[in-house]
């Protein structure tokens, strides 16, 4: 799909959900507390991915010997909007290990968001960050990257399992 000449994207399939399941895992334990186990979030990426394509993982690897396992992955998942001009994307999960960021694993990942968007007609990429905290850092690599803000997010849960 994407690749530099030391990392390569490529889309995830059914035989990719564990890792999957693993990084969103790891992500959550970065910014908040996970709410499932990560067989569960990879049961999660295994329902997600056969949506009919509305729902993609880009896995990021490393070019070489012994680089079997991914060192950043993007979810991203198709919605429409009418404020949006249609239909568009929002990267839902965003993860890349620790040794590797900084180092242009998460500008790729973009890019490849960049070039599926065009390939699928979308309007735009969305997603959404803090600029307090931790999270001005990934603040100021997405501003980098061409994102722009456009307001704040809020959530309404429906499960008993909210916290």
């Amino acid at each position: 799909m994407a690749s530099d000449g030391t990392v390569t994207v490529r889309f995830a399939g059914s035989d990719d959900t564990k890792v999957v399941g693993d990084m969103v895992y790891r992500l959550l334990l970065e910014i908040d507390t996970p709410r499932y186990s990560r067989e569960e979030y990879a049961a999660i990426a295994r329902a997600a991915l056969e949506d009919g394509g509305r729902f993609v993982v880009l896995l990021a690897f490393l070019d070489g010997p012994g680089s079997d396992a991914p060192v950043g992955m993007m979810t991203i998942a198709e919605t429409t909007a009418l404020y949006a001009g249609g239909r568009y994307a929002e990267v839902q999960e965003f993860f890349v290990e620790n040794p590797q960021r900084g180092h242009g694993v998460g500008n790729l990942l973009i890019r490849a968001a960049e070039d599926l968007a065009r390939e699928r007609g979308w309007e735009r990429l969305q997603l959404h960050v803090s600029r307090d905290g931790d999270g001005g850092r990934s603040y100021e690599f997405y501003r980098r990257n061409g994102f722009e803000e456009i307001g704040t997010a809020m959530r309404y849960r429906l499960t008993a399992a909210a916290g």
